[in-house]
């Protein structure tokens, strides 16, 4: 078995030179006799060494040098030979320690090594110890990660040796190599320091050489969106998902877009291990002043981190939106839209309330019903009730798109309570039909409200479409009094929102903030909407709101409208 292919541990065979997987023939195996930390000059690929590595070694020159990779991470370079030593060679047997317990016994040696350390210092300056070597080892650590992403995914990309294209490096990795070579410079630098450490010895000066570097986070954070759109779109070719998947294996099963985030978090790390070595360093220490500048700027900096974020958990939330729903639905994932929150509310229908669940963002409300997925169609549940999951669903609830309504066109009215209607309050637009909805409780309508109060503010409204009045609202057409019946059927003014029947409400007309099409209105909003001297016309000459029922006045229809029962469901977290 190929060593390249399993590292599990106990005994392996290496492969002989024509079945070696690199392009370059394997000439020895080698393992790392000390730590080599000394980074080459720009544009040299310098291998760093840990004692332990195991290393191929694919090229031996005269002047003491040697290519190879590593074993754990396939990482490539130049290293001196004479901090190795020869194990095997291609073909031959070898003793190889699991890839996971080496890194144990590295964490062991390098604990041993600090509970020495800290006998030998004074209690103050074993604390400030205590943090700088844990900034030490968690950079390590960090390290090792960026090495991962450059050695099993970026170059094998940019080699042209996977099923990505190189076309995608800069969207997928932006600058993630000059990440790599800050923090291999900073290790070397905390590593130095912690092996040299006495009382009374700084870091402040370490700390405010990295800090104007550290700029080129920010290029890294702005390009996180695109790294994620980027990869899920990727993987939805099967070729390049299954690329992927190997390779989450051979990085010790971190997924990739895991390993990609770590830079950002590393950001939020850098600012708790800085606010814990200022809390420790006296304000008379050597150390302090720099410390203290360093962490201003790294607040800076974590702002921005905690900005780049919230906008990917926003663009995750709005993605998973996206997918809860089935059928036709618009778009529901901008750039510009942010989540706001989500929750169950009845809206007023004409024959009943109907249970909703109602989306709000920050420029748009989007209202839905739940549906039960079966593996022929989607049909969709009686209102007043919550999610039922079948066995051929899916775990988390599917919803029937209803409708996107834009706040820049809306403006929201509070509706009084009455003995058979409470929590109430009407969504006044321009687009299509106003409506009323009601809360289950007094403080979800005050949450409701107060989100869209904030988000509405700004809106203006020339003309708004009515509230409709519900059909139980009367038994009686409201201009000529005809009781409804089978053959006197109900119908609706499309300008005031008032039951009428079909005698009194023959008449069209084009009402632009509503339809594009001719809509039926009531013979007195045709009288008002029309000139008076041409009876006939199906043109609006001016849609006046003086003319319009008030939003209270039509959203009182919903007082009367009979109370269903309250979901058994509870508003989804943020």
């Amino acid at each position: 078995m190929s060593l390249y292919n399993a590292i599990g541990g106990a005994r392996y065979q290496f492969p002989p030179s024509s079945l070696s997987e690199n392009k370059m023939p394997v000439v020895a195996v080698l393992r790392a006799k000390y730590d080599f930390q000394e980074p080459g000059a720009e544009g040299e690929r310098i291998m760093l060494l840990k004692e332990g590595d195991i290393i191929f070694c694919l090229f031996k020159h005269e002047s003491g040098w040697a290519k190879g990779r590593k074993l754990d991470t396939e990482e490539k370079g130049w290293f001196p030979i004479d901090y190795t030593e020869e194990i095997g060679k291609p073909g031959d047997m070898v003793d190889i320690p699991k890839s996971d317990e080496r890194i144990k016994n590295e964490a062991q040696k390098d604990e041993n090594f600090k509970k020495e350390k800290l006998k030998a210092l004074p209690e103050t300056e074993a604390r400030r110890f205590n943090i700088i070597f844990e900034m030490f080892t968690t950079e390590k650590s960090y390290n090792n990660s960026l090495q991962k992403i450059t050695n099993l995914y970026l170059q094998p990309i940019k080699d042209n040796e996977s099923p990505v294209e190189p076309k995608y490096v800069p969207r997928i990795f932006a600058n993630i190599e000059e990440l790599s070579s800050v923090s291999t410079v900073f290790l070397g630098e905390l590593n130095n320091a912690t092996q040299n450490w006495e009382a009374g010895h700084t870091v402040g000066q370490f700390w405010a050489a990295l800090i104007p570097k550290l700029d080129i986070y920010n290029s890294y954070m702005k390009n996180h969106h695109t790294t994620i759109v980027t990869i899920n779109n990727l993987m939805e070719r099967k070729q390049i998902a299954a690329w992927l998947q190997a390779k989450k294996e051979e990085a010790a099963g971190l997924d990739f877009l895991a390993l990609l985030i770590m830079p950002v978090q590393r950001i939020l790390r850098y600012k708790l291990l800085l606010e814990d070595l200022l809390k420790n360093t006296p304000d008379t220490h050597p150390d302090h002043e720099q410390l203290s500048v360093s962490l201003k700027n790294i607040l800076d900096l974590a702002g921005n981190v905690n900005e780049s974020i919230k906008a990917e958990e926003n663009f995750k939330k709005l993605c998973s939106i996206q997918r809860s729903f089935v059928g036709n639905v618009k778009n529901i994932v901008t750039d510009e839209r942010k989540f706001i929150c989500e929750g169950p509310l009845y809206k007023v229908c004409r024959k009943s309330a109907k249970f909703r669940w109602v989306f709000l963002f920050s420029d748009a409300l989007v209202y839905a019903s739940y549906v039960v997925m079966t593996s022929r169609n989607a049909k969709t549940k009686k209102a007043g009730s919550g999610p039922i999951m079948n066995k051929e669903s899916d775990s988390y609830p599917k919803y029937l798109f209803h409708r996107m309504i834009s706040l820049s066109s809306t403006q929201i009215k509070d509706v009084e309570d009455t003995e058979t209607q409470k929590n109430a309050f009407s969504v006044i637009t321009t687009e299509e039909k106003s409506f009323t909805v009601f809360a289950e409780t007094k403080q979800d309508k005050q949450m409701w409200m107060t989100h869209l109060e904030k988000l509405t503010s700004n809106s203006s409204l020339d003309a708004a479409a009515p509230v409709w009045a519900p059909d139980s609202s009367t038994k009686k057409c409201v201009l000529c009094q005809k009781s409804f019946n089978v053959v006197q059927r109900r119908h609706h003014c499309r300008y005031c929102g008032r039951v009428v029947c079909g005698s009194c409400s023959g008449q069209s007309i084009n009402i632009t903030h509503i339809s594009s099409k001719a809509v039926r209105v009531c013979k007195e909003c045709y009288c008002s909407l029309t000139d008076a001297t041409s009876p006939n016309s199906r043109q609006v000459s001016q849609v006046r709101s003086s003319t319009m029922l008030t939003a209270n006045s039509s959203a009182s229809y919903a007082n009367e409208a009979p109370k269903a029962n309250p979901p058994q469901v509870t508003t989804a977290k943020e």
